[in-house]
């Protein structure tokens, strides 16, 4: 999450007016709970393949895009979401492939459950689930 304090703001902005512009945008902004986005590229799996989604270059403020580039239609293969202690709430795990997996497992380490779960995911598609910690659950959005 990027934080901006005012004192940061006065090293680079004189003019009084404009601060006044800014300290009001920044008292919205800074109320808001918004992360970003970071993608997370797997290529040459083989069937059988095993992906942990993130690492530990990933920050737990942060919601990870998974692409599966693929060079063919693979039999098996397993998604291992993170450890729930790695997560925060409302955190996002969006999965894209360029062929599919026919059957797909999703290892949910310690959470409680998924919601949505599914065995296969088809070329071109994309599946995307929420953490919601006071469940200790994932539930599938798309």
């Amino acid at each position: 999450m990027l934080k901006v304090t005012r004192n940061q703001l006065a090293s680079f902005i004189t003019d009084p007016a404009t601060i006044k512009q800014f300290e009001a945008l920044f008292n919205n902004v800074n109320n808001l709970n918004y992360s970003v986005a970071i993608a997370q590229v797997e290529s040459s799996l083989v069937t059988g393949f095993s992906v942990e989604v993130g690492n530990s270059s990933i920050s737990s403020d942060n919601d990870i895009d998974l692409f599966l580039n693929l060079s063919g239609t693979l039999a098996t293969g397993t998604i291992v979401f993170p450890k729930i202690s790695t997560l925060r709430d409302m955190q996002t795990i969006t999965i894209t492939t360029t062929n599919e997996v026919t059957a797909l497992s999703i290892d949910i380490q310690d959470a409680s459950n998924i919601y949505g779960d599914v065995a296969t995911i088809s070329a071109g598609s994309f599946l995307k689930y929420k953490y919601n910690s006071s469940l200790s659950s994932w539930f599938r959005l798309g």
